[in-house]
Parts: C-alpha cells; sequence; structure tokens
C-alpha cells in the first residue's frame, strides 16, 4: 500500500498537531500515538496568550505510521472528556513552507481521491470514553 505525500511533495512521517489541552505532557502524546509507531520527537509549542489549548509537532520512523495517526485521531480524539473538540492533525509543513498559502494539508486524505483506509489500531481509551482500547499492532 503506498500513502500520499502532502501537497508539496514532503515527508509524511512529520505531524502538526493542533487542540492539546492546555497542560498535555510529552508522555501522554507519546503514549497515544505510539500506539500507531514509533515517535522519533516530540515537541510541545509553548502556550499561546489567550488561548486556552496548544499544539505540537510530532515526527515517526515511518511515514506509514504517521499517517495511520492522521486518518484515526484527527477530528476524533480527545485528550481529556471535558475537551471541547477533538485534536486536529495535519501534515507538519517544513520551514521552507513559511510564507505559502496556509491550509490544504495532505493530498487526497478524507476526499475522494483517497478512500482506502490502511487497517490501523483504534485509538487508546480514557476515562469512561466510549472509544475502544488499541489493538496491538501485528
Amino acid at each position: 500500500m503506498s500513502f500520499p505525500m502532502d501537497a508539496g511533495g514532503g515527508d509524511v512521517s512529520k505531524l502538526y498537531v493542533a487542540g492539546l489541552p492546555y497542560d498535555i505532557e510529552e508522555e501522554e502524546i507519546r503514549k497515544v500515538f505510539g500506539v500507531y509507531g514509533v515517535v522519533a520527537d516530540v515537541h510541545i509549542n509553548r502556550p499561546t496568550e489567550g488561548r486556552p489549548d496548544r499544539s505540537a509537532l510530532l515526527r515517526f520512523e515511518q511515514g506509514s505510521s504517521a499517517v495511520a495517526a492522521m486518518l484515526v485521531l484527527s477530528e476524533m480524539y480527545r485528550f481529556r472528556e471535558d475537551s471541547a473538540e477533538a485534536i486536529k492533525i495535519n501534515t507538519a509543513r517544513s520551514a521552507s513552507g513559511k510564507g505559502e498559502k496556509k491550509g490544504g494539508g495532505a493530498v487526497g486524505w478524507g476526499g475522494s481521491d483517497y478512500n482506502e483506509r490502511p487497517n490501523v489500531p483504534s485509538p487508546p481509551a480514557h476515562g469512561n470514553d466510549r472509544m475502544s482500547a488499541p489493538t496491538p499492532a501485528p
């Protein structure tokens, strides 16, 4: 199975995660995203004044792991039961992408171009959430 690249033909192993709780810890991010593959790096961005949430940059060892995490978790998973919204995940833009038009994300994900979903585990459960527990990778 081949996975799509981002709009700039870049590396899909790097993700930008928005909507994280203000008190998020690296260990929490590694635990949740680690279900989908080896998370090589996590950088939690400093809080933005006036915003109740945070963001982070993640790098997986394999692009297919990042794609799996994005397909399952984006706009579905909440780190806290009382979170108003689920996290949002996009492929991270490269530093050279600064100044380019914002938006877009990955080509074809969630659209009619890319209807095949890889066999990926469910997101980790937390608290009394109705989500299923993670399935071990084969």
